[in-house]
C-alpha cells in the first residue's frame, strides 16, 4: 500500500487512465519474479521508472500509442527526403498523453510536421496524433509544442530546443517542397527553411544572423562580441551554430 500511495501523489498531475494503468501493473508485478526490487525500493523515481518499462515491455503494441493513420511515403522521384537529420528511423523518445515512451524507432517528417512510427510488429508506418505529444527526443534533439505568441511570430507546432536556460533558443524545422523542369523532366525536392528564435524575458525574437542575435542580447553585448572573436565562432549560411553558442554563453555570464 505504501507504493501506491507515493506513485497516487507523483501521478497527481496526470491523466487518471495513467494512474489506473500503473496501479493495475503494481498488480501484476506481485507475480513477477522481481517484484522484491520493486517493494524494497526506497526511490520513488526508480519505482515509477520500473512501472513505465514494465508497461511498455508488457504492451508491445500499447494501443495508446501505437495507432494512427497509415503513412505513405514520398515518391521516389524525389531527389530528397523530408525527415529531420536522416532519411532513416532514429531511435528515440516520446512523452505521449503524460507516458514516456522510451526507444521508439520513429522519423520526423518536418515537411507534415508529423512524427511517423515505425514497429516490427506492425506492417505499415503510421503518424500519431500532434496534440497528444508532450514532446519527443530523436538524434539527441529535444522538440517541444510551442502555442502561437500574443505578437504572432510564431505559430502553434513542434520547436527544436537547441538552448535551454534564462533565454532559450528554438529552431523551426520545415522542409518546403520545390519543382523545376530540367530537360522536359520535371524533378521535385526538399528545400530547408529552418527558422530560429530567441525567448527572452517571456518575449520571443526572431533571429537568423550575429547582428540579429546581438541586438536581442544587447545588455550583454559587449562581452558577446569579444567571446565571439576570442572563438572564432562563424555565423554560416544558416547561422545555427553561432546562434547556439552565443546564447548558451549569454547564459552562462
Amino acid at each position: 500500500m505504501e507504493i501506491i500511495f507515493k506513485v497516487e501523489l507523483m501521478l497527481h498531475h496526470h491523466k487518471h487512465k495513467l494512474l489506473v494503468l500503473l496501479l493495475f501493473l503494481i498488480g501484476l508485478s506481485a507475480k513477477a519474479q522481481d517484484t522484491q526490487t520493486l517493494t524494497t525500493s526506497n526511490n520513488l523515481q526508480e519505482s515509477f521508472d520500473y512501472l513505465t518499462k514494465m508497461y511498455n515491455d508488457s504492451m508491445q503494441t500499447s494501443p495508446a500509442i501505437y495507432k494512427g493513420n497509415e503513412y505513405k511515403f514520398y515518391s521516389s522521384k524525389m531527389i530528397n527526403h523530408p525527415f529531420f537529420y536522416s532519411e532513416d528511423s532514429g531511435i528515440g523518445d516520446i512523452s505521449f498523453d503524460g507516458i514516456l515512451y522510451k526507444d521508439v524507432q520513429f522519423y520526423y517528417d518536418t515537411h507534415l510536421q508529423q512524427i511517423v512510427v515505425e514497429h516490427d510488429k506492425i506492417s505499415y508506418p503510421f503518424i500519431i496524433e500532434n496534440n497528444l505529444i508532450d514532446y519527443f527526443i530523436i538524434f539527441e534533439h529535444k522538440y517541444v509544442p510551442l502555442e502561437e505568441d500574443s505578437n504572432g511570430l510564431i505559430n502553434a507546432g513542434f520547436y527544436d530546443l537547441l538552448v535551454d536556460g534564462d533565454v532559450k533558443l528554438y529552431a523551426k524545422r520545415h522542409k518546403s517542397i520545390q519543382k523545376e523542369i530540367d530537360d522536359d523532366q520535371l524533378k521535385y525536392w526538399f528545400d530547408d527553411e529552418d527558422k530560429y528564435y530567441v525567448l527572452k524575458d517571456d518575449v520571443f525574437h526572431k533571429v537568423k544572423s550575429k547582428g540579429s542575435v546581438l541586438k536581442v542580447l544587447k545588455d550583454k553585448k559587449k562581452i558577446l562580441k569579444s567571446n565571439i572573436k576570442e572563438r572564432g565562432i562563424k555565423f554560416g549560411k544558416t547561422a545555427e551554430s553561432g546562434l547556439l553558442l552565443t546564447v548558451e554563453y549569454y547564459n552562462q555570464i
